[in-house]
């Protein structure tokens, strides 16, 4: 007799970054259909964590360290025996593969990747993003099935892992549509939105390397040379200390805000201009589809990952060379003007299509994907 699906997600912790979104929106889905359902994290920290639904089983490893993980997730396996393990972001990925080879079960371990791990070893100074590959090329091999968030993401891997080519099946990162507009149009408390005196760009993810916000502050300095605006950034990382002194540099401190992490970002997407991404590199970019959702023109880098996927190699935003802050302000000064044409002609097709793109996107299709990825049958399969 065949067993019932038990699926155990396995992250690092709840942070409030995509993919980590990514990952509790897939879990609450697949909880919502009836499937048994674990969140099993190394560390319960994030600003998530009030997000996890009650038919979701939070389940924390209490580990200071991902790579002390090991032993408490082998532990985990064995004690409750998940049919199915989903595992996300590479370090908590090969402690999954290490894992399941110590405990022998009849599981099947499926690893998603969220990021183009070889090229950010590559850009990166930290020795465990150098060594990350090396570890890799040895874990991921062992899995029963590789998924990646975006085409780009996949080849990296591909080559990173010495996996044979087409081998990483690509599943886009989700989007509830449904709950994405209803908080959208939520009151939002910023006081440069409470009432918008001027125009407004609004950005939002981890402060770090990747997301190369020190371009999009220097394209602000550029932009404001001939436009009355504002740059609202979202988000918190390690990167924050060294953005407010490049703002500082720059006298940008009235038009330059970071509020930090935010629990609705969606309220802001809305009320702005124009949403801008700067990444040097990015896995997916679930924040442009956001974006898309809430009716907002966006702009974004040609950056290695899934930018130029998402947004159909410009079709449904303008995307510019990385690493240009003048080429990022001339697109976003474009996208304003436009805009303000649009508005005075009450003309919102731009946005429509945007919202459509979006669609493609919705959770419930995503979650089909998955399921079948794992040999899961779908009822509309049937």
């Amino acid at each position: 007799m065949q067993q019932n699906p038990y699926i155990a997600f396995f992250l690092p912790a709840l942070a409030g970054g995509g993919a980590e979104r990514v990952v509790l929106s897939i879990a609450t889905n697949i909880a919502g259909r009836g499937f048994k359902t674990d969140l099993v994290v190394t560390s319960s920290r994030g600003d998530l964590l009030n997000e996890v639904p009650p038919n979701v089983n939070l389940v924390n490893l209490s580990c200071r360290r991902i790579v002390t993980s090991l032993l408490p997730f082998s532990r985990y396996l064995r004690k409750k025996s998940p049919t199915h393990v989903l595992s996300s972001m590479a370090p908590t990925n090969c402690i999954a593969v290490l894992a399941n080879k110590i405990t022998r079960g009849h599981r099947k371990l499926f690893l998603v990747e969220h990021s183009t791990i070889g090229f950010a070893a590559k850009h990166r100074k930290g020795r465990r993003d150098r060594l990350l590959p090396a570890i890799i090329r040895r874990t991921y091999p062992f899995a029963d099935g590789i998924i990646a968030v975006s085409k780009s993401v996949a080849k990296d891997l591909e080559k990173t892992a010495n996996l044979r080519p087409n081998s990483v099946q690509v599943i886009y990162n989700p989007i509830d549509l449904e709950v994405v507009t209803k908080k959208s149009f939520e009151q939002v408390s910023h006081p440069w939105l409470n009432p918008k005196a001027t125009s407004i760009v609004v950005s939002a993810g981890r402060l770090n390397a990747a997301k190369d916000f020190p371009t999009l502050i220097k394209a602000m300095s550029e932009l404001r040379k001939t436009h009355r605006v504002r740059l609202i950034l979202l988000g918190q990382g390690d990167e924050r200390s060294n953005l407010d002194n490049l703002v500082h540099s720059l006298g940008l401190e009235d038009a330059v805000s970071l509020p930090g992490f935010v629990s609705n970002p969606y309220s802001y997407f809305r009320n702005a201009d124009v949403f801008a991404l700067s990444s040097y590199w990015e896995g997916f970019g679930l924040v442009l589809v956001e974006a898309l959702a809430c009716g907002t023109p966006v702009v974004a880098t040609d950056c290695i990952g899934g930018p130029a996927e998402v947004l159909g190699n410009g079709r449904w935003g303008k995307l510019v060379p990385t690493r240009d802050p003048i080429a990022l302000a001339n697109a976003i000064r474009q996208a304003i003007d436009q805009r303000l044409i649009d508005d005075q002609n009450q003309s919102f097709k731009l946005r429509e299509d945007g919202i459509q793109r979006a669609a493609e996107f919705e959770t419930s299709v995503v979650v089909d994907h998955y399921l079948r990825a794992m040999g899961i049958p779908v009822e509309r399969d049937s």
